[in-house]
C-alpha cells in the first residue's frame, strides 16, 4: 500500500472488530445490503442432468458506519483504501440455490474497496453450477428460464436488508460482460425483489430472485440434423418410385426404402441421448419420427404396387375401364389401351394351314399379352408418379411445419 493508505488503514483499523456486525441490532440500524449482477457468462447447459454453469460475478454493496476517516487530514487526501476481504465484517449473502460453487480467487486473496464514509463495496467472482429445469417440448427452438436466488444465510432482515441495484431487468447490452456460449444466446436477466417468511417462527428474510433467459442457436441442429433428414426422405421417395431402367419395368429400390429407416432411427438414437427423459417427445424427435413414418408408408406403397403389378402382368387381368379412362390418356396409351394384334388368321387352305393356323394364334396370343403388358405398365407408371408426388408433399408439409413451429 502507499503511504497515505497506510495510514488511513492504521487509524480506521486500529479498533476495528471483524467479526462483529457494525450498529446496533434493530429495524432502524440494521445493514442496508445492495446487490448488482456485473458480470455473467453461461458456460454450460446439461439438457441430462437439467442444470446450468455460469461464471458470475456479485458485487455487493454496504455502509459501515464504524469506519470512517476525513480524507482532508491525509496528506494524499485518500478517499478509498483496498482491504484484505477477511479484514472487514461482510454480510454471508451467497447464492444458495447452486448445488456447487468454485471460487477462482480465494478468500484469502480477496480484495475490497473501502471508501471514507464507510461505504463498501465488495465483488465476489464464482463459477455456479445451479439447478435448471429445461422444457424441451419445441428443442431446438426451445427458449429456456433458469432461476437462482441470492440472500443472506444466516442474518434476517431485522439485521441485513437485502436489496436489488436494478430492478426489474438488468441492462445486459455489454456483450463483454454478459453473453452466452456457441449454443446459447442470453436474452435477458429479469430482477424480482422476495421476502421469505416460510421460516416461521417471525423471521423473515430478503431475497434477491433473478431469471436468467436463454434461447437455443437452432441453425446448428437445421444444418446438421433437419436438413440432412429432409434430403434422406427425398431421395428415398424419389428412389422407391422411379424405375431403374429405361424400358420402364419396375425394380423397386425397397432395400433404399429400409435402409433410410435405419439411418433416421439412428439420427433419432443420436440426439436422444443428449436429451433429459421425459415423458413428452421434443419437437425434432416427432419431426424424425414423421419423415420415419413417411418413408415407412412409402415402401409400404410401394410394394403393394409392385406385388399388384406383378399380379396384373402373370394373371392377365383385364384393365379397368374406369382406370383406363383415367390413367391412359396420351397417343401412346391409346395404341395400347385395346388387345388389338396386327397378325391377321390364315385364310389359305393347304396341308400347312393347321399349323399355320396354330403359329398364328399363338403369336396374335403373344401380342395381345405384350399389349396387356404395356397397358399395365403405364398405369403403374402413372400411379407411381402420383405415389411420389402426393408423399414428396407430405415430406414438404412436414418441413414446413416444424419450421413454422420454431416461432
Amino acid at each position: 500500500v502507499t503511504g497515505g493508505e497506510y495510514t488511513v488503514f492504521s487509524r480506521a483499523f486500529s479498533s476495528y472488530n471483524n467479526m462483529i456486525m457494525p450498529g446496533t441490532v434493530n429495524a432502524s440500524s440494521r445493514v442496508l445490503v445492495v446487490a448488482n449482477i456485473e458480470r455473467l457468462q453461461l458456460l454450460d447447459v446439461e439438457e441430462v442432468e437439467q442444470s446450468v454453469k455460469f461464471f458470475i460475478d456479485v458485487r455487493l454493496m454496504w455502509t459501515d458506519p464504524t469506519i470512517r476517516w476525513d480524507p482532508e487530514t491525509d496528506n494524499q487526501k485518500t478517499s478509498s483504501i483496498k482491504v484484505p476481504e477477511e479484514t472487514v465484517w461482510s454480510p454471508d449473502i451467497t447464492i444458495f440455490s447452486a448445488v456447487s460453487k468454485t471460487f477462482p480467487i480465494s478468500s484469502s486473496r480477496r480484495v475490497l474497496r473501502v471508501k471514507s464514509d464507510g461505504a463498501i463495496e465488495k465483488s465476489t467472482a464464482q463459477i455456479i453450477l445451479n439447478p435448471c429445469t429445461l422444457n424441451v417440448n419445441k428443442f431446438p427452438f426451445d427458449t429456456q428460464s433458469c432461476h437462482f436466488k441470492l440472500g443472506p444465510w444466516a442474518y434476517d432482515n431485522s439485521e441485513v436488508a437485502l436489496r436489488p441495484y436494478l430492478s426489474p431487468t438488468l441492462n445486459i447490452t455489454d456483450k463483454n460482460y454478459f453473453r452466452g456460449n456457441s449454443e446459447w444466446t442470453l436474452q435477458s436477466i429479469d430482477v424480482e425483489f422476495y421476502a421469505d417468511d416460510s421460516y416461521g417462527m417471525g423471521q423473515v428474510y430478503d431475497e434477491v430472485h433473478y431469471t436468467i433467459k436463454l434461447k437455443r442457436a437452432w441453425l446448428y441442429y437445421f444444418w446438421v440434423l433437419i436438413l440432412p433428414t429432409f434430403i434422406c426422405a427425398t431421395l428415398c421417395i424419389f428412389g422407391l418410385f422411379m424405375p431403374s431402367e429405361s424400358s420402364g419395368y419396375r425394380f423397386e429400390k425397397v432395400s433404399l426404402g429400409v435402409m433410410t429407416l435405419v439411418s433416421m432411427s439412428m439420427v433419432l438414437e443420436t440426439f436422444s441421448a443428449t436429451m433429459p427423459k421425459s415423458s413428452t417427445l421434443p419437437l425434432l424427435g416427432i419431426y424424425v419420427l414423421a419423415e420415419e413414418l413417411v418413408c415407412a408408408c412409402a415402401t409400404l406403397v410401394t410394394v403393394t404396387l409392385s406385388l399388384l403389378h406383378e399380379q396384373a402382368t402373370t394373371r392377365r387381368w383385364m384393365v379397368p375401364k374406369m382406370m383406363a379412362k383415367s390413367l391412359l390418356w396420351h397417343s401412346y396409351d391409346s395404341h395400347v389401351r385395346t388387345r388389338a394384334t396386327s397378325i391377321q388368321p390364315v385364310k389359305s387352305s393347304s396341308a400347312l394351314t393347321p399349323h399355320l393356323s396354330l403359329i398364328s394364334s399363338h403369336l396374335r396370343e403373344l401380342e395381345s399379352d405384350d399389349a396387356l403388358a404395356a397397358q399395365w405398365m403405364r398405369i403403374f407408371d402413372r400411379l407411381d408418379i402420383i405415389a411420389m408426388t402426393l408423399f414428396q408433399i407430405i415430406n414438404i408439409i412436414i418441413n414446413l411445419a416444424i419450421l413454422i413451429g420454431r416461432s
